[in-house]
């Protein structure tokens, strides 16, 4: 393959592709401009007396999958690490090309990359990317990858609107989120809590975007792909990033303050069910939610194991999801109790309280 076709094959084909035209990297801006879009209606349609804080985001030098959210000074911060990038993108080439949606693709020569992340002028980490030339291929490669980084950056976003950061700078000093310094007196139960409102946050918004993507989106529409196929692209997205934020990060970091990856995973997609139930009901009551979330969580853990060679089922962690999630009425008690307070500090409606 001479150059030229190597680099047309690397170029992408949508706004968030990381590369749009080949070695410069596209989807930095996307993604910024992404997130001011979101703030910037949220500062149009808000009540809130926090409305008009000042939103600061950026992408830092740092090569795990991650994102923290902070105050400081009045303004609300976001910051992404670039690993998140290189490692989603990279991930979801690998899972395309090894078949996934093999039904919908036609991948007959593959075109590879390695990008250098330099600190300081020397080089700290490597990253390899690999990227089918069929069109079909890198467009759904694609696609999982913007539902994936979406939900990080979502997830640190919904720290900040729902409130929780300046929620925890009254009421424990606290203004960053996370670190093991800043947390360690905050309850066990009400980071859980926080995490899962986040968590819920990022899948509200995504469930908007999915509906906009089925009715509206071109590109997507063009390949015919049934809606069950549609949904099961956000159910393997969002699944195979929780296994990559499961890969020896639990042990690592965890404790018990944190729901485990796992558990945290199996409440989002019950509040993906409930959002398309309520968002978008004419689209999910002509699909059987069980049958198609169980087949792409099983085809998502058999590929990353094909692929990757990491062993990441839920059922091995089955007995610990049983009892955190005995312990959710806690949960639903913590958040009953911080909801009043809660409210004076989002910018947006809470979920309402658990009827007791």
């Amino acid at each position: 393959m001479n150059n030229i076709d190597k680099f047309k094959i690397l170029s992408g084909i949508t706004d968030f592709s990381f590369f749009k035209e080949f070695p410069n990297i596209n989807c930095y801006k996307y993604y910024k401009k992404y997130l001011q879009d979101i703030d910037n209606y949220i500062k149009s349609t808000s009540y809130s007396q926090y409305k008009t804080r000042k939103l600061n985001f950026r992408f830092i030098n740092r090569f795990d999958v991650n994102g923290i959210a902070y105050v400081k000074n009045g303004e609300d911060f976001i910051k992404i690490n670039e690993g998140s990038l290189y490692v989603i993108y990279g991930m979801f080439g690998d899972l395309i090309i090894n078949g996934a949606f093999s039904k919908y693709t036609s991948i007959k020569e593959v075109a590879d990359s390695r990008i250098y992340l330099n600190n300081e002028g020397i080089t700290e980490h490597e990253f390899n990317f690999k990227i089918p030339n069929d069109y079909n291929a890198k467009l759904l490669s694609e696609y999982l990858s913007m539902f994936a980084v979406k939900f990080i950056i979502l997830h640190e976003l919904g720290h900040h609107i729902n409130g929780h950061l300046l929620y925890l700078e009254k009421h424990y000093g606290i203004n960053e989120w996370y670190t093991k310094q800043t947390n360690r007196n905050i309850p066990d139960l009400l980071i859980k809590t926080l995490e899962m409102d986040a968590d819920a946050f990022a899948i509200s918004q995504l469930v908007r975007e999915f509906k906009e993507m089925v009715i509206n989106d071109k590109k997507i529409n063009a390949l015919n792909i049934p809606n069950d196929v549609k949904l099961g692209l956000l159910i393997f997205s969002l699944h195979n990033l929780f296994i990559l934020l499961g890969e020896g990060f639990e042990t690592q970091n965890y404790s018990n303050k944190y729901m485990s990856i796992k558990s945290r995973y199996l409440h989002n997609i019950s509040c993906l069910k409930t959002n398309l139930e309520i968002q978008y009901f004419e689209f999910i009551d002509n699909i059987n939610f069980i049958d198609v979330t169980s087949y792409y969580l099983k085809m998502s853990e058999t590929l990353y194991f094909k692929v990757f060679k990491i062993n990441n089922q839920l059922i091995d962690d089955l007995e610990q999801i049983i009892e955190e999630y005995n312990d959710f009425d806690e949960i639903k008690n913590t958040w009953n109790l911080i909801f009043d307070d809660l409210s004076k500090f989002a910018r947006v409606p809470l979920s309402s309280k658990y009827k007791t």
